[in-house]
């Protein structure tokens, strides 16, 4: 993903020189992952999904109708917000799929999960997990807090206890997925009426002196107040400036609002007090994004620095 302009540039070179479908997928999908990165740019966004659907009607003029063809149509329905289409292209690329695909399923289970098929969702949530875990994978930390949280609002709280204790076990170092997986404990005890399981994991979130804090930001925004939320997390980035969740969630409020150079001075501030963590220079990266030109150098200097990161931490 580092690399994806500079590569974007040498796909669409490739391209002019003759069509071929692998490279018009993979240019499709380039386009996708720079429209959704163009957050604070309607009509940067509107260009990258047109360059990408016109590459993949190149694409379809190649090739005979497969399921790869209605994947990429739903990736570019997903980004367009065309949800409801989008699970059609997904379901009708999941039909045609020679195996069970569980980048698919991933993509279904979270659509359902948008437009309210709580049901859906979690038989589609298992059915990923069943695939991953037979393939080896451990469970993604995202799926497993998303399922908890859809087996908690149907009234299934053993289930949901059950995915956040193995959150907790398969990703016991991340401190977000922790403080997510007690919040789905407190909910799942709450329906179960085990008040005093919901006053012990309330002490756990409190002995970190900033888990009050972010508590009150996700309540502000999961009530889309944003200028609590703003307001919340300036309090939490002066006590310590490179704390990765809360430095992201500013950093899309601040470019929703159209401040980037504000958000920039965030991220400049953490790397100044956290240099080694590449994440902080990655997220650099994505908001000085100018020319193709500019691009490909900026994305070439992170690769150095992230390399020069990784040889001082031997």
């Amino acid at each position: 993903r580092l690399k994806v302009p500079p590569v974007r540039e040498g796909f669409m070179e490739r391209i002019r020189r003759g069509n071929h479908f692998m490279l018009l997928r993979h240019a499709t999908r380039a386009a996708l992952y720079l429209a959704e990165k163009s957050t604070e740019d309607d009509v940067k966004r509107e260009a990258y999904v047109s360059e990408a659907e016109e590459f993949h009607k190149q694409a379809k003029a190649e090739l005979m109708e497969n399921f790869l063809t209605h994947q990429i149509e739903g990736e570019i329905l997903l980004v367009k917000r065309e949800y409801r289409a989008a699970i059609q292209a997904f379901e009708k690329a999941e039909d045609m799929s020679p195996s069970p695909n569980p980048e698919l399923k991933r993509h279904l289970a979270g659509l359902y999960e948008k437009i309210g098929a709580d049901g859906k969702a979690e038989q589609t949530y298992v059915e990923f997990l069943n695939l991953h875990r037979s393939r080896g994978f451990a469970p993604p930390a995202q799926v497993l807090l998303a399922l908890g949280r859809i087996e908690n609002r149907l009234n299934k709280p053993n289930q949901a206890l059950l995915l956040a204790k193995e959150a907790q076990q398969v990703y016991p170092n991340r401190d977000q997925v922790i403080m997510q997986s007690r919040y789905l404990e407190m909910e799942a005890y709450r329906q179960l009426e085990k008040f005093d399981r919901v006053e012990e994991i309330n002490k756990l979130l409190d002995t970190d002196d900033l888990s009050s804090l972010k508590r009150e930001v996700q309540i502000a925004l999961m009530k889309e107040d944003l200028e609590t939320a703003e307001q919340k997390l300036r309090q939490i980035l002066e006590i310590k400036p490179y704390s990765s969740l809360p430095l992201r969630q500013m950093v899309a409020i601040l470019l929703k609002s159209n401040r980037k150079e504000e958000a920039l001075q965030f991220v400049n501030a953490a790397i100044k007090e956290k240099s080694d963590k590449p994440g902080l220079k990655r997220l650099r990266f994505a908001l000085t994004e100018r020319s193709a030109e500019e691009q490909q150098k900026a994305a070439l200097a992170l690769i150095e620095e992230t390399e020069e990161d990784r040889k001082s931490t031997r």
